[in-house]
């Protein structure tokens, strides 16, 4: 997808809102009153408690409960009067509309992106066993650094292996080595805001010269 999940999500709920928009002010026009007035109730009631239950589902939304009452009755009316102008062609584009939803299509970015990740290939051999991989690490400019610092770390992570979880750790601290050969202001700098596993030191994106 070329747009960026805050952007997909925007240009979706402009869409929602235009279709339930046309969509409520079709069911004033052929439901009754008192029916209407009656399921805007209950599905304000049902809405706010989904907010009330689930409300942390949904961490953009800032007051789920009111979310929940203003989007149940909406949602509902806004459904009937899309089906009632379009028939099944309303249903096909209310269908359209879940699946596209951000919370189907998050996910599902997320994993791909994730898949992608596993099968890059790799910018070094994660094994400081072996006899040129000080070389390896050497030559590498500092965003494949970076990058080598990035696949050792989800390696590490996703491994089941004992001793594979040696190797890596390994790797990553001859990575480490490196990193303050080349400069060690900013690696010591780094070090000093307490850093997480993903986190990588600020260098200069330049071949090293090979260490003696």
């Amino acid at each position: 997808m070329g747009t960026t999940p805050t952007t997909w999500t925007r240009l979706w709920r402009t869409v929602v809102v235009i279709v339930l928009a046309i969509g409520v002010a079709s069911a004033t026009t052929v439901l009754e009153w008192g029916f209407m007035v009656t399921l805007v109730v209950t599905m304000a009631f049902i809405g706010g408690t989904y907010g009330a239950l689930w409300g942390e589902a949904f961490p953009d939304t800032r007051h789920p409960v009111v979310s929940g009452i203003v989007a149940g009755p909406l949602c509902s009316l806004g459904m009937i009067g899309v089906i009632h102008l379009l028939g099944a062609y309303g249903g096909l584009l209310l269908l359209v509309i879940a699946v596209t939803s951000p919370w189907v299509v998050g996910p599902l970015v997320r994993t791909l992106g994730r898949r992608r990740e596993e099968h890059r290939p790799r910018v070094i051999s994660p094994d400081p066993r072996g006899t040129d991989f000080r070389l390896q690490l050497a030559d590498l400019p500092a965003s494949a650094l970076a990058r080598a610092w990035a696949d050792t770390d989800r390696d590490l992570r996703q491994t089941h292996s004992t001793r594979r979880w040696l190797v890596l750790a390994e790797a990553r601290g001859l990575i480490l080595d490196e990193v303050e050969r080349r400069d060690p202001e900013a690696f010591a700098a780094w070090l000093a805001t307490a850093p997480g596993a993903g986190t990588f030191p600020s260098l200069h994106d330049r071949p090293s010269t090979a260490a003696d």
